[in-house]
């Protein structure tokens, strides 16, 4: 709808948020296609330095990750604010089928934060001693 009504696809919200970073962070695939189409931008970052990728990966949507990371983000590419990866988002979140697609994706499971703090650091932080386990043991 917003395409065929000439819609910015680049527009931004008051968190400085494209309609493809809000389809990424609720994991709506089939929209974030439809943008995509359009050529929306996989890596715009919002006002807290979050792109797409970083969004989904915060709020666990495997299956959003594998579309963005298929449509071209880049798998490390760190939030501008804190340096903190996709890896690192999931990680710190609890959200193991996220690890788990970023990691067979290839992340980066040794980068480290702006707070020198890897995605393992993260889990085991947060309380998310799964995650933790499987990142030590993916490490290994």
């Amino acid at each position: 709808v917003l395409v065929k009504i000439g819609g910015d696809l680049q527009g931004v919200d008051h968190k400085g948020r494209t309609p493809l970073a809000w389809a990424a962070r609720h994991g709506h695939t089939a929209t974030i296609e439809e943008l995509m189409k359009y050529g929306a931008d996989v890596e715009s970052g919002d006002c807290a330095g979050l792109t797409p990728l970083l969004l989904a990966a915060r709020e666990g949507h495997a299956d959003t990750l594998r579309l963005l990371i298929g449509k071209g983000a880049r798998l490390d590419l760190p939030n501008a604010q804190d340096g903190t990866t996709a890896l690192m988002m999931a990680a710190k979140n609890g959200h193991r089928e996220a690890m788990r697609t970023l990691m067979g994706f290839g992340a980066d499971m040794h980068a480290t934060n702006h707070a020198g703090e890897t995605a393992l650091a993260l889990a085991a932080a947060h309380g998310h001693h799964d995650c933790a386990m499987e990142l030590r043991e993916a490490i290994q």
